[in-house]
């Protein structure tokens, strides 16, 4: 009976390559294993292996040491909170669903959650699914406590901010660890939750480094297969590569080893589909922006259009009072004066339509100041305008505003009580702001957040 027996096995199991890690290492495993069963002979232990699945568990736990900490790699949590802004845009404020494969001992998951948190989303509006083939892991990421080695990536001064001391080390607070559901599963075995999901961010590093050709293969052909159209993947630095080979495509974020799926499944470009091109992600990084001052001269060019409008309409009314009609009659007003207002209606109403299709474009690139502004003049022309309303409700949230964010909710509602996706953030962002519900949505309190003039618009 030789060591290479049992690691091709393992490799069998669990995609292991045994040269990742050594022979040497698998057998100081097998060792301590056999020392604690207690069997003497190689052989033996082998027989015991074939009758006893809880001793297979028990070696590959002894055999994948974890080695992680919180922040790994900040580069990639720098892009998660970019990317995740754009993605929350792009899902009109529906949740953001991630995976954490392998999760070990809970930091990178946990730190997900406090990282996106941090960057303005709610609890509710982000869902994270941790796995690990290790059941002993598994229980102490549930656990959330741990000790000063956990925090060795440089800067920890969240750990005053997300962490409890307690006797046994530093506890993660409940809301952060309410954000992740830990599963115990074998990636090239899948198992709910993973088969069952799709997810827009997926994060599987250092793993393939790990594995066999044909399972990193086989891992990121299922990796394909769950995310969502626009889902990105994060790998470790040195699997970078192997994403590249597998079609996907690098995001221009620095150290963050961020990748978007190239082509979809039919082998059509998915670039005009996906939520931000690289272009709009550099935009956002370097801050790219048009002059808002072109954006203000530009509705105030149309405000003024409106206004002479409006002063030719008066005076032609006025003059028709003092002559009973003739003068409308005589400068052929009576035709004019309608197509002058249509017309000034409709070149306000395009630009308005124009200038939140602008918003939105900004908001999913991350733009948000700029977006905010936009939608500000807007309101500005048109108190009641829903859909910049809305936006701006969405922008408001996901800059962490969220009594604001609450404000402008309830401007949507009462404008219209049906409205689907304000109904839908209604509880996350209304309930959390002096428990206000539909019911109590009343007329009286919106005149004071509206305005009267702009309610009676």
């Amino acid at each position: 009976m030789q060591i290479t027996e049992i690691a091709e096995r393992l490799e069998r199991m669990i995609g292991l390559n045994p040269e990742s890690i050594g022979y040497g290492a698998i057998e100081q495993s097998i060792k301590k294993r056999m020392l604690l069963c207690p069997v003497t002979t190689l052989e033996a232990y082998d027989q015991l292996l074939a009758v006893s699945p809880s001793e297979w568990t028990k070696l590959i736990e002894e055999v994948v040491v974890p080695e992680t900490w919180f922040i790994r790699d900040r580069g990639a949590f720098l892009a998660l909170k970019n990317i995740a802004k754009a993605l929350w845009f792009s899902k009109r404020g529906k949740p953001i669903r991630l995976a954490s494969i392998p999760c070990s001992t809970g930091e990178e998951p946990y730190s997900m959650a406090m990282v996106l948190m941090e960057a303005g989303l709610a609890p509710e509006g982000l869902t994270i699914d941790a796995i690990d083939i290790s059941a002993r892991v598994i229980q102490k990421a549930k656990e959330a406590t741990y000790s000063e080695t956990a925090f060795r990536g440089g800067d920890a001064s969240f750990r005053e901010r997300y962490f409890d001391v307690s006797p046994e080390g530093f506890r993660l607070r409940e809301r952060f660890r309410a954000c992740v559901t830990f599963y115990q599963g074998n990636l090239l075995k899948p198992s709910a939750p993973f088969v069952n999901q799709s997810y827009d961010v997926i994060f599987c590093r250092n793993l393939m480094i790990y594995l066999k050709e044909k399972n990193r293969r086989q891992l990121l052909q299922e990796i394909k297969e769950r995310l969502t159209p626009k889902g990105i993947l994060f790998v470790g630095h040195a699997e970078a590569h192997l994403a590249v080979q597998a079609g996907f495509e690098p995001l221009p974020y620095k150290k963050a080893f961020a990748f978007k799926m190239a082509a979809s499944r039919n082998g059509r470009s998915k670039r005009q589909t996906a939520p931000f091109s690289n272009r709009e992600i550099a935009a956002t990084r370097d801050g790219r922006k048009k002059s808002l001052r072109e954006r203000k001269g530009t509705f105030e060019s149309a405000t003024r259009y409106a206004s002479q409008a409006a002063s030719q309409s008066k005076d032609l009314v006025s003059r028709n009072n003092k002559t009973g009609g003739r003068d409308l009659v005589k400068d052929n007003a009576v035709s004019q004066t309608p197509d002058i207002l249509k017309e000034a209606r409709l070149k306000e109403a395009r630009l308005k339509e124009d200038k939140l299709k602008e918003a939105r474009r900004l908001a999913d690139r991350g733009l948000l100041e700029e977006a905010q502004h936009l939608c500000e003049a807007i309101c500005q022309l048109d108190p009641a305008q829903v859909e910049a309303l809305f936006l701006m409700a969405m922008i408001l949230a996901a800059k962490g505003d969220r009594k604001a964010a609450a404000n402008y909710f309830r401007k949507v509602l009462y404008l219209d009580p049906n409205h689907e996706e304000a109904l839908l953030n209604r509880t996350s962002y209304l309930n959390q702001n002096g428990g206000v519900n539909q019911s109590n949505i009343n007329k009286k309190t919106l005149e004071t957040s509206l305005g009267n003039e702009g309610l009676r618009r």
